[in-house]
């Protein structure tokens, strides 16, 4: 029976991973490429996450799948109300998995987004849709600095070999992310009981020191043990809401004494990890709990998350194999999201044209980089071992990453330019949207919406109207200049009814298409009091409400998917290894991402979904 097991690599980097494999630290991937066919990779319209990976999973263009932004704004709805781009509800295409049922082929995905609320009956969903925040969850995960400690009191069961010399308290209150906002995410209250917890430094005369957790005061009734810089055991704990009802959460802890700092994971529902009780506990039983989002721990901890990272990708490739030996699973869509959080958490560290880069530190950065690859690589050898001679491996990103020097606020510009009605407010400016002819959410990295008559419940633009106010609205960026060096921040700037090219149409896109020149991020950068539109990023800058832009470090998405720029670039990586697959070859032409699902279908010998609209790769297979 022909399986394929899809390897993402969210955010993976084509222009780091060929340096690095050139410079031996890959064997796996220089194996890879040796033996399979790899291809550099055209995101769809442009790099945003939820865009290419419903692409690659549908083989149709944003226009067609109806995913055109980060977060998806329905026709008729208010300007600033946007729904979460990564569930199955808010694409419009069929799925390959959905293609594949009817095939009687079964597919499991891992992380992968839009595999929620199910379209095929028969999938099996691991970890929910792969966003990279953290939603849903009991808790997201928080930080507890080491210093509040007092004197202990009435600890039980100590054993002679342990003193516990200092304590604090800290109460777990369950607050899930569950709604996106203008400009932030508000965290809603989960009805379940808040926790204490019970924290003790303890000192071990036969070992090092480490600090414990407990509900209660009682050694014997200790929930862990955590030492210096190690991840802690998996710890569940219940929780109830005010009617009874119990919801069983797990979490990791990561102990840095130097830093005097107590990391937690998220506490994660355990149902969501996966639908069926049964096979969940199985998974749990052979492989261990699963961690699903590692992101906040490279802000806190670069070394810490590298072990979360491996542990996460093993898990994911391991779980997915047995999923495929055991469970009559055809095809594995799994999707790694650590090269994306580092991308935007250390990627200023190791490129020189970034406003945060030190030369002084970068070697260090650079092995955090070369380790993570390394990580990818492990992956990578594990499935090569395990594939035999009917299994093809496809391993793919869904867009790549580059430096911003500077940021760019699209609705700043448009309030200068008298576009935006608004009053000066805390913690941002309140718009009167019934004056207010065009406005850009934060997540709607290339596209800028008119206000308009008859389409929007606020709209102020008359249609005869329409394409005036866009026009004006492509000179005022095309006139955008650089404070500094006077140079354009934007390449492209055209109407909606032009962006066919770049396949974009329908009714959720935006009126205005745009795209920012390298080194210039429209990103975490809203409506501010302050109203700047061009900032130079660097240690000076200090993110605030609705100004993002600071705390990230790379991008995605602003500029053309063609674009390469120091160290990184947009465009996103494809390879295929297997028996099928042309062995030793580099294609000259990048491939685009609509190209995967139509080609995967063809090794497996099924038709593909109803919408596909990309073609097999021939060029890269066996004929």
């Amino acid at each position: 029976m022909k399986k394929v097991f899809v390897l993402g690599l969210d955010g993976a980097n084509q222009k780091l991973l060929k340096e690095y494999v050139l410079k031996g630290y890959l064997p796996n991937f220089k194996k890879f490429l040796k033996t399979g066919s790899f291809a550099e990779a055209l995101p769809c319209s442009y790099g945003a996450t939820p865009i290419n990976w419903a692409t690659i999973s549908t083989g149709s263009y944003s226009g067609t799948h109806g995913i055109s932004t980060f977060l998806v704004h329905k026709p008729g709805t208010p300007m600033d109300k946007v729904e979460n781009g990564f569930t199955s509800k808010i694409c419009k295409s069929e799925f390959i998995w959905d293609a594949a049922q009817r095939a009687g082929l079964k597919t499991a995905l891992i992380s992968y987004p839009h595999s929620l609320p199910k379209t095929a009956k028969s999938n099996i969903v691991i970890g929910s849709t792969g966003t990279p925040g953290q939603f849903p969850v009991i808790h997201e995960a928080f930080n507890i600095e080491l210093i509040d400690f007092k004197l202990p009191e009435k600890w039980k069961n100590v054993p002679e070999d342990r003193n516990i010399i200092k304590e604090m308290k800290f109460i777990v209150k369950p607050t899930d992310k569950t709604e996106w906002g203008l400009g932030t995410i508000q965290r809603m209250e989960t009805g379940l009981n808040q926790m204490e917890l019970y924290i003790g430094l303890v000192k071990n005369k036969n070992k090092k020191d480490s600090i414990i957790l407990s509900l209660v005061k009682d050694w014997k009734e200790k929930i862990v043990e955590v030492f210096d810089k190690q991840w802690s055991d998996w710890v569940t704990l219940t929780f109830k809401n005010s009617s009874g009802k119990r919801e069983i959460g797990y979490f990791q802890c990561y102990l840095d004494f130097t830093k005097k700092d107590l990391t937690f994971t998220s506490i994660y529902y355990e149902k969501e990890l996966c639908d069926s009780a049964i096979l969940r506990n199985e998974l749990i039983e052979k492989f261990g709990y699963y961690g699903k989002y590692i992101g906040s721990v490279v802000y806190k901890n670069e070394l810490a998350s590298l072990q979360q990272a491996e542990a996460k990708g093993m898990w994911q490739v391991k779980a997915g194999t047995y999923l495929m030996d055991k469970h009559n699973v055809n095809i594995c869509f799994s999707k790694w999201h650590y090269f994306d959080h580092i991308g935007h958490g250390l990627f200023n560290y190791i490129d020189p044209l970034s406003p945060w880069y030190k030369p002084s530190e970068s070697k260090y950065w650079e092995k955090i980089f070369i380790n993570a690859h390394q990580i990818a690589d492990k992956m990578l050898g594990y499935l090569m071992n395990w594939a035999d001679k009917d299994t093809s491996i496809v391993v793919i990103s869904d867009h790549g990453e580059v430096v911003h020097i500077n940021a760019v606020s699209i609705n700043n510009i448009l309030a200068n330019n008298g576009l935006i009605s608004f009053k000066k407010s805390k913690p941002a400016p309140k718009i009167n949207w019934k004056k207010t002819k065009a406005f850009a959410h934060n997540s709607s990295n290339t596209q800028i919406r008119v206000n308009l008559k008859g389409r929007d419940p606020d709209g102020c633009v008359q249609p005869e109207d329409y394409e005036k106010v866009q026009e004006q609205i492509i000179d005022i960026l095309l006139n955008v200049k650089d404070p500094k060096t006077r140079k354009r921040c934007f390449s492209v700037a055209i109407k909606k009814q032009d962006a066919a090219s770049f396949g974009i149409w329908g009714d959720r896109v935006g009126d205005i298409l745009y795209f920012a020149n390298p080194g210039y991020t429209t990103e975490w950068f809203g409506l501010t009091n302050d109203l700047r539109e061009v900032v130079c990023m660097g240690q000076h800058e200090k993110s605030s409400f609705n100004y993002g832009a600071p705390d990230y470090r790379s991008e995605h998405g602003s500029s053309l998917p063609s674009v390469s720029y120091g160290r990184g670039g947009e465009s996103a990586i494809f390879g295929m290894w297997g028996n099928n697959i042309k062995k030793g070859y580099m294609r000259k032409n990048p491939i685009r991402l609509v190209d995967v699902t139509p080609t995967i279908c063809y090794l497996m010998k099924f038709n593909p979904p109803r919408d596909c609209e990309g073609a097999i790769l021939y060029n890269m297979l066996k004929q």
